[in-house]
């Protein structure tokens, strides 16, 4: 019997495409109504019944006896077979006739068959090729979901782990902190009894001796107190008592607070107070204590006869917002801020520093002198106490120019 290669549109045998399926059957490739308008097509130009049969010879399409089972060489010598053929299979056959030998056909009914038989591979190549498109897009989308997936449960696998590890170092912290606070309490409370004269005249070398440790336990004490702060704001465990509190006044307290060492070091502290400012509400030791955080901070990297200028002044913004996913209980919204500057004329602190200032235990002089000391406590604790009132805290800072943190505080105040 004749036989046509397929070709694709492209003059390609589309024998040489690889399908992802070994094997096709027809009704996959084409609709059977779409495959007898196409028979009818054809015969109506070649005047001569065309068929069109599945790969076991059943009829699949067919204008002439659609109830009748016809098998390629049954002996009807006036019907001709041409094969239809994809990636190599043989998925149909073409059958032209019956039809009386004195017929007059269009045209060779060789060329005929192979011209049919070649449009129904070309359309069902095309029909393959999309069938196969439409598999890898659906594979692709397949994997490309289970690797989201994977990636998912990792993340989250490494988010428990994190938030385990966090709680650990929290427990750790607090832990640690209470061994370290107990005996030191008991050296500094000795100390004190020791200067006082309790167990005995001192000497001056003695008593300065004794002034040493108690500076030295102080300031360890301080540190103390500041892991402890760490792990209460990292559980939000922070407690509040508020009230309507004037930051002129919290200003002050805090300024007097650091006085004594600003002194030491030769630093005016300059203060820009005005009455217009309206009262807030806030927790008053705790908003003091932020307040001297940054001041602390501005001292701690001042030169010696440097300035420091703390203002403060209302600003209209566009409300007040949780910040960094912080949940804030006191949050309310309000289109007035209250603004504490403090502006230093410091070593100022490098671009690439700024967004890492906030972290527990960082200092932007990370060398092993630590020229400026401290645990790098302090600004951690001022941005939880501020982010708890629904405020934040901004920074501006220029290297060996000095810096200016904001305090920025919605005037309507925690809620109660």
């Amino acid at each position: 019997m004749p036989e046509a290669r397929p070709q694709n549109p492209d003059g390609h045998n589309a024998a040489a495409v690889t399908l992802l399926e070994p094997s096709y059957h027809l009704r996959d490739l084409i609709k059977a109504d779409l495959a007898r308008e196409l028979c009818a097509c054809f015969q109506s130009i070649a005047g001569v019944p065309i068929r069109l049969l599945d790969a076991e010879g059943e009829p699949f399409a067919d204008t002439s006896l659609p109830d009748s089972r016809v098998s390629p060489g049954a002996g009807e010598e006036a019907a001709h077979y041409f094969p239809v053929e994809l990636n190599g299979d043989l998925v149909g056959t073409v059958v032209i006739g019956p039809y009386a030998k004195s017929d007059r056909l269009s045209q060779p009914v060789d060329q005929l068959g192979k011209v049919i038989a070649q449009a129904f591979e070309n359309i069902l190549f095309q029909s393959a090729k999309s069938a196969m498109t439409q598999t890898m897009h659906l594979d692709t989308m397949a994997a490309s979901h289970a690797e989201v997936d994977r990636k998912t449960r990792e993340l989250k696998q490494a988010y428990l782990r994190l938030a385990e590890l966090d709680r650990a170092k929290s427990s750790f912290l607090s832990t640690v902190s209470h061994e370290l606070k107990t005996p030191l309490t008991s050296i500094m409370g000795y100390s004190e009894l020791l200067t006082e004269g309790v167990a005995g005249p001192l000497n001056d070398e003695q008593r300065n001796y004794l002034q040493i440790v108690l500076t030295r336990g102080k300031s360890l004490l301080q540190m103390i107190n500041g892991l402890l702060e760490v792990t209460r704001t990292d559980s939000a465990a922070l407690e509040f008592s508020t009230d309507p509190v004037r930051l002129q006044d919290l200003v002050l307290a805090a300024v007097n607070r650091v006085q004594a060492v600003a002194a030491e070091k030769r630093i005016e502290i300059e203060m820009v107070l005005p009455e217009s400012i309206p009262p807030l509400s806030a927790d008053r030791r705790r908003m003091t204590e932020a307040i001297t955080f940054i001041l602390d901070n501005a001292v701690k990297f001042s030169r010696n006869g440097g300035k420091i200028r703390v203002t403060i002044a209302a600003r209209k913004s566009a409300g007040a917002s949780s910040q960094g996913g912080f949940s804030h209980p006191f949050l309310k919204q309000s289109h007035d801020s209250a603004v504490v500057t403090v502006e230093d004329q410091g070593v100022g602190i490098r671009e690439e520093d700024i967004p890492h200032i906030f972290e527990a235990f960082y200092q932007a002089d990370s060398s092993t002198t630590r020229e400026h000391g401290g645990a790098g406590l302090g600004l951690v604790l001022a941005r939880g106490i501020v982010r708890a009132h629904g405020g934040e805290i901004e920074v501006e800072s220029q290297v060996e120019k000095g810096s200016k943190f904001s305090i920025v505080l919605p005037l309507a105040g925690p809620q109660g």
